[in-house]
């Protein structure tokens, strides 16, 4: 701060007010104003150098005395207290059943055994290996039956996946193949339909779903709109 401003004004850094307000420092000069704290609750502001020699806190419970709690509170905190005590007993007889039931546990030690090193003929090198061979032709004729039926199985689903893509190949491509997913109803065999019955059957439909929805305005645009839609609905 300069020279020619604390000439100016009576800087009250570090003082106190009548009202219990102690000031902190200078946040600002111009204009002058104060970081200040109150003694009584510790409230933190900012006031003027105007208002300084008077400003009281802005606190509202500062200086009141604290309300003493209501009966249903005392019982609340005296459950919880209750409730934590228990916690802590449970934890406390948890642990002690822990240590008894491990008071005997030892760690294993990380330490490998020491290996033996045995010296081994010719000829108990050949035995060894030649044990080793059987175990390994028995685990590999095991692991054979176990496999065989898995393979048998996958080889009659794969030969069953090539005929059913065959067949639907020959559907496809050659007509005289016959359809096996195609049904028909056994009454309609022989019936024959004509172009003028055709048109009169669609003339109908066209007529009774006009009827029975009033809001539809009979146009070439809403027929050709009716039209496809009805086109593209799986039979």
């Amino acid at each position: 701060m300069s020279s020619r401003l604390e000439a100016s004004f009576d800087n009250w850094t570090g003082r106190q007010n009548d009202e219990g307000l102690k000031v902190l420092r200078l946040v600002s000069i111009r204009p002058p104003a104060y970081e200040t704290k109150c003694i009584k609750c510790g409230t933190e502001m900012k006031v003027s150098h105007n208002r300084i020699a008077y400003q009281r806190c802005l606190n509202s419970a500062c200086g009141k005395p604290l309300r003493k709690p209501s009966r249903l509170e005392q019982e609340h905190a005296a459950a919880r207290a209750r409730e934590r005590a228990a916690i802590a007993e449970q934890d406390r007889l948890a642990e002690l059943r822990m240590s008894e039931a491990t008071s005997d546990y030892r760690l294993p030690s990380r330490q490998r055994p020491p290996i033996e090193h045995v010296v081994l003929t010719e000829r108990e090198r050949i035995a060894a290996r030649q044990h080793r061979e059987e175990v390994e032709a028995q685990e590999r004729v095991q692991r054979e039956q176990l496999e065989k039926p898995i393979r048998e199985l996958e080889a009659k689903i794969n030969q069953t996946a090539r005929q059913t893509a065959a067949l639907e190949r020959r559907v496809l491509t050659d007509p005289a193949t016959p359809d096996p997913d195609f049904w028909h109803d056994p009454k309609l065999v022989g019936l024959h339909l004509t172009v003028e019955g055709a048109t009169q059957w669609n003339y109908a439909m066209l007529k009774g779903f006009a009827d029975s929805h009033p809001e539809f305005v009979v146009s070439d645009h809403n027929l050709q709109i009716l039209m496809a839609t009805s086109a593209n609905i799986p039979s």
